[in-house]
């Protein structure tokens, strides 16, 4: 009964570390390499076809890496 406690907290804590990392930002760079990789016919793993597919989605949106559920990034605006 122990063990349950312990293996429910890996998984949720494992849940909550992966749901950290869908809100990042889309390095376009990476996203090329992983891209040619498969191009050249490398096998990609799990974790990079799932960034690569975010990255081809947020490429789409035109979002500038950033998906819809993300705040834009604040900084200086030009007042005309």
């Amino acid at each position: 009964m122990k063990h349950l406690g312990l293996i429910c907290f890996l998984l949720f804590s494992l849940v909550l570390v992966q749901g950290q990392t869908t809100n990042a930002p889309v390095d376009f760079a990476k996203a090329r390499q992983l891209f040619e990789r498969r191009q050249d016919g490398e096998t990609l793993t799990s974790e990079e076809r799932a960034y690569l597919e975010r990255a081809i989605q947020a490429h789409k949106a035109g979002r500038n890496g950033r998906l819809a559920n993300q705040r834009p990034r604040r900084g200086r605006r030009a007042i005309w």
